[in-house]
């Protein structure tokens, strides 16, 4: 398989066509509040790195009492994957680490993939969602911050900062966010 990228030019180890549309599926309705985001589970299979890490991340979101043992079957097949490129491991590490509970592991992982990739809006999302159930108002502005100018021309990427600039109690800052979001979506 020869390399490509995501819609938003994130490099794939996976030229796949049905995983390539998996992966665009998971990202665009992670960070837009899409049903698009289940299609990823239809493409989990062997050899699947990064869809497989995505499928487990969906199942860790559902938060049930079940999630983790989905998700731990997913990790493994990601892991065992036979290729997979930085950004990918950690997305895979991401996972594993929240998995076992290690949330300030999780988070050190996000960092380090959205520094090295910075539009990766899938990775700067689950950021602020740990940081959010930690309470962490003021990292979850840090880590949207540190990608916004890289990440002007997605909407979604605008609505990440509206929410935690609200959190941080930044009321002004991000209604302008907000619209700037809805601007964007218009345009």
């Amino acid at each position: 398989m020869t390399a490509s990228a995501d819609y938003l030019g994130n490099p794939l180890s996976n030229a796949d066509p049905d995983a390539v549309a998996a992966i665009d599926d998971f990202v665009g309705g992670f960070i837009g509040y899409e049903a698009r985001i289940e299609r990823v589970l239809a493409v989990a299979r062997p050899g699947e790195a990064l869809v497989n890490a995505y499928a487990g991340i969906l199942h860790m979101l559902a938060e049930t009492p079940e999630a983790p043992q989905a998700a731990r079957a997913l990790v493994v097949t990601a892991e065992a994957a036979p290729v997979a490129n930085d950004r990918e491991r950690g997305v895979i590490a991401h996972l594993r680490a929240w998995i076992e509970g290690d949330l300030p592991r999780a988070l050190a992982i996000s960092r380090e993939v959205v520094d090295a990739n910075p539009r990766d809006l899938a990775m700067v999302k689950l950021h602020q969602y740990h940081a959010f159930n930690l309470g962490d108002f003021p990292e979850m502005l840090r880590i949207i911050e540190r990608v916004i100018e890289a990440n002007g021309d997605v909407p979604q990427a605008h609505a990440m900062r509206a929410f935690a600039l609200e959190q941080c109690h930044l009321l002004e800052d991000a209604e302008a966010a907000a619209r700037e979001k809805a601007e964007r979506q218009r345009g």
